[in-house]
């Protein structure tokens, strides 16, 4: 998936400056800027029923409200990304389908969005699987039929990308080469979508770069990580030489698998050079979903076990997402809510479940 830009504690550093998209720094005060070192990181969760923050998530020790909800969020919110210091929100409203909040780390309980963008620019009510945001600020919400690519400010998608049979899963965007990559999911395989983000209009794949279903996929370090929903693990260890059909280079089976079973790779991602895996199997009659670390993800070339394991997660339908924050620790969307674990590169622990409002969790972000 795309990598996700956040200014962290840089944006209370430099208060009150303008960053590359020209947006303005809206602390004032000192009483401001403490309050924004005191919250982050920022865990934002989208369910169902609404969009709730948790202020210096990385201290949450058992299962506390929410600092803040949000208000003015037409429909069900279905996807949450962060550009810099504003927080994009989708949802299936009926008149607003993407909702611009600014000042993301001073958001509080009641806060409106800035702006909107219209559910009708989008063809219809948006049903957000994936969204996220590239270095640009361009947002990127993918839907199972498309891809569509919303710029920074902009009050319509720039572009759609499709297939003829839809089923569109998954999305990594390589800004080296400006080249979108998706799995299509009716048996094509992993699609390219070359000048991505100067395409107008209806966008069809440019080539495939290889015949395989790929659901889970992330760009980190230049390596291209990617599965199915089974083993094995795919990783094109160049993704930016890659411009026509090409084999991965390497292909790891039975990653995460243990005592013989093999599982089901519920999703992937690589953050701080760390590559998470989350796995789903039966076990003595029993579904079991774990987590599994593998440090300096650069370097990975070959099945090895996994210099971590997060147990105790309960098994998840759908909404499946784990995001591993600079201090190690490691948030995972399960069945039950939001699941926190500490020293999760090394040996985490379990430390609570965030459960009030996060039943119906649909995505998160960690605003760090």
């Amino acid at each position: 998936m795309i990598e996700r830009t956040y200014l962290g504690l840089l944006f209370v550093l430099f208060a009150g400056c303008a960053d590359a998209g020209g947006h303005v720094a809206k602390h004032e005060s000192a009483d401001n800027l403490t309050r924004t070192a005191a919250a982050l990181p920022r865990l934002i969760v989208a369910s169902k029923s609404g969009v709730r923050i948790w202020d210096d998530a990385t201290n949450i020790g058992s299962d506390v409200p929410p600092s803040a909800t949000l208000a003015g969020i037409d429909g069900q919110p279905n996807g949450v990304a962060v550009d810099g210091d504003t927080l994009l929100v989708t949802s299936s409203g009926a008149s607003s389908a993407v909702h611009r909040f600014a000042g993301a780390s001073t958001l509080a309980d009641g806060a409106l969005p800035e702006s909107t963008v219209p559910t009708s620019a989008f063809g219809g009510t948006l049903h957000a699987d994936n969204t996220e945001v590239d270095g640009r600020g361009s947002l990127w919400i993918q839907s199972g039929l498309r891809i569509q690519v919303l710029p920074r400010n902009a009050t319509a998608p720039r572009a759609s990308f499709t297939h003829p049979s839809a089923n569109l899963e998954g999305m990594a965007y390589d800004e080296a080469t400006d080249t979108l990559f998706s799995g299509q999911g009716e048996g094509e395989g992993l699609l390219a979508f070359g000048q991505a983000s100067s395409r107008t209009g209806e966008v069809t794949r440019d080539y495939v770069v290889v015949p395989r279903t790929l659901w889970h996929l992330k760009i980190a370090g230049g390596r291209l990580f990617a599965s199915s929903y089974s083993s094995p693990v795919r990783i094109w260890n160049d993704i930016s030489a890659v411009t026509g059909p090409k084999a991965p280079d390497l292909e790891i089976a039975g990653l995460c698998d243990e005592g013989g079973v093999h599982g089901e790779i519920r999703y992937l991602t690589v953050q701080n050079d760390t590559l998470v895996v989350l796995h789903q199997a039966w076990i003595n009659n029993a579904l079991v979903e774990k987590a599994c670390i593998f440090r300096d993800a650069h370097a990975l070339t070959g099945l090895r076990a996994p210099d971590a394991v997060a147990r105790g997660l309960d098994s998840t339908v759908y909404y499946d997402k784990a995001q591993l924050t600079q201090d190690g620790h490691l948030f995972v969307r399960d069945e039950t809510g939001i699941v926190v674990f500490k020293d999760a590169t090394t040996a985490p622990v379990l430390v609570t479940r965030l459960t009030r409002g996060t039943t119906d969790a649909v995505d998160f972000e960690v605003l760090e």
